[in-house]
């Protein structure tokens, strides 16, 4: 189905599929497979960039990453640190030109605990200021 999506509207009707999957692979903790499957979304040829599913995709792939660094850093596996610098590229890209703006107070509370994890306070600061400043 990915491959045969040409067309922006059959990108988009495939995307709604498969984001609802990611979305059901996320509320039972399968972070893995939740990746991979909005990892798809993003590489739908025809999807346009500013489609909610195409950033709510990004979104949900840092979120993944993030969670599965926090467990990583729970179990004391010191390689956590690649999940939250992994989670970075998904969502740094979204505090630039995002159409879903309903989605940016929470890409600014993920950066800000990301930056942190990852020993980041001056951007974690940062972050949390946009991110206050966004619920005024």
């Amino acid at each position: 189905m990915v491959e045969k999506s040409n067309s922006p509207e059959a990108a988009i009707r495939v995307a709604k599929v498969m984001f609802e999957s990611g979305l059901g692979m996320m509320q039972t903790n399968n972070y893995e497979a939740a990746i991979v499957t909005f990892k798809k979304i993003l590489s739908l040829k025809s999807i346009p960039k500013d489609n909610p599913y195409f950033e709510t995709s990004e979104y949900n792939i840092g979120l993944a990453l993030a969670k599965q660094g926090e467990i990583m850093r729970t179990n004391e596996d010191l390689k956590f640190e690649d999940k939250y610098r992994e989670a970075l590229i998904y969502l740094e890209p979204l505090t630039v030109n995002l159409k879903k703006k309903d989605l940016e107070p929470q890409v600014y509370e993920l950066l800000v605990a990301v930056y942190a994890n990852l020993g980041m306070t001056d951007k974690a600061q940062d972050a949390l200021k946009k991110k206050d400043e966004l619920k005024k």
